[in-house]
């Protein structure tokens, strides 16, 4: 393991471990299913830069992939974190996620590629007080490692200029998990409420108990590759093509809308269940604990895309779609509206939003103290008494909120979403007709279940075993309060930190 210093940082990484990248793995996530549409793909990743982030190979200080290979052909390398050498798992991941024979985003032109080290110390500018993130340069951005400072203020300064970044310059980040279900869950940078935390199904899960007063659910999405690097890296390639795609429709998708939209068009396969398998935990558990928001679906995804933004207060399509939007002001609520002519077995929406970091003070300071608005979603059936509460999502700790409902009879419904702060957010909806009935999992969600369950999840991370960094104690002053849901955490140190 290698030990590297700036600035009393000493920081070993731990490279989740990979196998050989195949053309077939990207049939996981629908690609293969949605490339064969005659004309379907007009972008295909073109003009979206991306960005890899690579923690150095072991005994190394190498973090670049083999540029010189076919599948990188015609593409532009920026080499952002000095020269280097080749890693061998950063051209596996680089050909999930932009190369040509076994990526979904084959045609992504230019590539800036950092190692993890800088990316913290260089680009994030984690422990300057006086400094805002750097630009990155790109719509994606891919980290398939994972690590954990051993100062918990450490950590928050990361993760909060990480979710400046997203939200600052709409950058989509995917971030890999571990891939054992029994680790403890990564805090570098999985635990991030702005990027898209990426797993398989049998890597690492929450719920997380980390940077916020209440348990989130992660990760977000999974791939079942069986490998946290390649499911991330696939992942974050589906993102630079939905991009792509949305792009050159000239469809404004911002990376909050195409979050929702790779949540909503995931697979929620029989063993999908919204929090616990006991208990009555689903109005305020939006996700599955391993799964997320199911297993990702490019091809599901780029159905709600080209479905069209559709806005508040309009009529939308129940078969898809999607919206950015902020909520207006003397407002708390956004209506949609949609009728359905025939039972929908499989219906979901999805809602997410990002917490927003104070950033440059007046007096020149950066601070990271953090807010996060508190949204939740319901579907009414509208009757001429007056509408009738189909179901809720209201989560106490996440920034997402879900509707997964099976069986969704005919009528007339208003989908409502309602946040105590005006707040940007991003809503995608979908039917999944590729499942012919309802799941057996329970998606229904019982508004009557709701009294009592806050905090109903909650559980401690504990420090992790095999893999930690260390920071020169940075001070993070966050603010608080209970409705406005500020994502404030006192961590506590270990006096101990071992490392495998």
């Amino acid at each position: 393991m290698r030990f590297w210093s700036y600035r009393s940082w000493c920081i070993p990484l731990l490279l989740a471990a990979g196998h050989c990248a195949l053309a077939s793995d990207r049939d996981l996530i629908g690609y293969t299913a949605l490339a064969a549409r005659a004309g379907s793909l007009q972008a295909d990743g073109a003009g979206i830069p991306v960005a890899q982030v690579e923690a150095f190979a072991p005994g190394t200080s190498d973090y670049a992939p083999n540029t010189a290979l076919t599948s990188f052909a015609g593409k532009t390398f920026t080499f952002r974190s000095g020269a280097s050498a080749i890693s061998s798992h950063a051209s596996q991941v680089a050909g999930l996620y932009y190369g040509s024979i076994a990526s979904p985003a084959p045609d992504v032109p230019v590539v800036s590629l950092f190692s993890a080290e800088s990316f913290i110390t260089g680009l994030l500018r984690s422990g300057r007080a006086n400094r805002a993130p750097g630009g990155v340069g790109a719509s994606v951005v891919n980290n398939s490692w994972i690590a954990d400072l051993s100062d918990d203020a450490a950590n928050f300064d990361v993760l909060h200029r990480l979710d400046d970044l997203i939200n600052r310059d709409d950058v989509l980040v995917f971030n890999a998990v571990s891939n054992t279900a029994s680790d403890p869950f990564p805090k570098l940078l999985a635990a991030s409420y702005n990027g898209v935390s990426v797993g398989t199904l049998t890597g690492t899960r929450g719920p997380l108990l980390y940077d916020g007063a209440v348990a989130r659910i992660k990760p977000d999405l999974v791939v079942n590759t069986g490998i946290t690097s390649n499911s991330s890296a696939l992942a974050a390639g589906a993102g630079a093509l939905l991009r792509s795609e949305a792009k050159v429709r000239g469809l404004p998708a911002s990376e909050l809308a195409t979050k929702a939209m790779l949540m909503a068009g995931a697979q929620r396969d029989v063993n999908w269940h919204r929090g616990r398998l006991s208990g009555a935990d689903n109005v305020t558990a939006p996700l599955d604990f391993q799964q997320g928001a199911g297993q990702l679906r490019v091809d599901h995804s780029f159905d709600i895309l080209t479905a069209g933004k559709q806005s508040a207060g309009t009529s939308i399509a129940p078969a898809g779609g999607w919206d950015y939007a902020r909520t207006a002001r003397g407002t708390s609520d956004a209506s949609y509206y949609l009728h359905v002519d025939q039972t929908q077995p499989n219906w979901a929406a999805f809602l997410t939003w990002n917490r927003s970091i104070a950033g440059v003070q007046p007096d020149g300071h950066y601070s990271t103290a953090a807010t996060l608005a508190d949204f939740d979603l319901s579907l009414y059936l509208s009757r001429r008494s007056g509408r009738r509460l189909v179901a809720q999502s209201d989560s106490p700790g996440d920034n997402v909120e879900s509707l997964t409902l099976t069986g969704l009879a005919p009528g007339d419904y208003q989908l409502v979403l309602t946040s105590d702060i005006r707040s940007y957010y991003g809503l995608a909806w979908y039917e999944d007709t590729s499942l012919s009935t309802g799941l057996a999992a329970p998606l229904f969600i019982n508004s009557g279940a709701m009294d009592g369950m806050n905090g109903s999840f909650i559980s401690a991370v504990p420090e992790p075993s095999s893999v930690w960094l260390t920071l020169a104690s940075t001070a993070v002053m966050l603010l608080g309060r209970r409705r406005t849901r500020s994502c404030v955490e006192q961590g506590r140190r270990r006096a101990n930190d071992r490392v495998a």
